[in-house]
């Protein structure tokens, strides 16, 4: 299986990018950074640098109406899970978990205008699956 995998990775790229090619991506992702003027997030006030995309824009799947959904499980309602990120482009977990940041900065996923924080990524061969949560205190 890995020689299958190996021999994919220089075109994975290529073939998750047909959606955004044909503008078939029903919706962007974007990164957020949130820098606060304070030493530790919430102080002070906040400026958000400008947004950076994610490409090949992955596969949005929304748990809004999921009968299935009970509480106190991995997914709750209101998920967002985000398939067919790019190992190639982002090979480091640490860069999508948002880890080792500074004390008064956060980062987020936007999709929609909704603000989203990862909770759980899983590797895959080629490709990520990051489970996200919005973030509270939004319309």
């Amino acid at each position: 299986m890995s020689g299958i995998v190996d021999d994919l990775k220089g075109c994975s790229d290529d073939i998750l990018g047909i959606r955004d090619d044909i503008g078939a991506a029903k919706q962007k992702v974007f990164f957020v950074e949130r820098r606060w003027s304070g030493t530790e997030l919430g102080d002070g006030s906040y400026q958000d640098k400008p947004k950076d995309r994610m490409l090949p824009s992955p596969r949005v799947v929304e748990f809004k109406h999921q009968l299935g959904i009970r509480e106190g499980g991995a997914v709750k309602q209101g998920d967002i899970l985000l398939k067919m990120v790019s190992k190639n482009i982002y090979p480091d977990k640490a860069d999508l978990e948002f880890a080792g940041l500074d004390k008064n900065v956060e980062k987020f996923y936007e999709i929609g205008e909704r603000l989203y924080r990862p909770i759980a990524i899983t590797e895959k061969h080629l490709t990520w699956l990051i489970l996200c949560r919005p973030v509270s205190g939004q319309r």
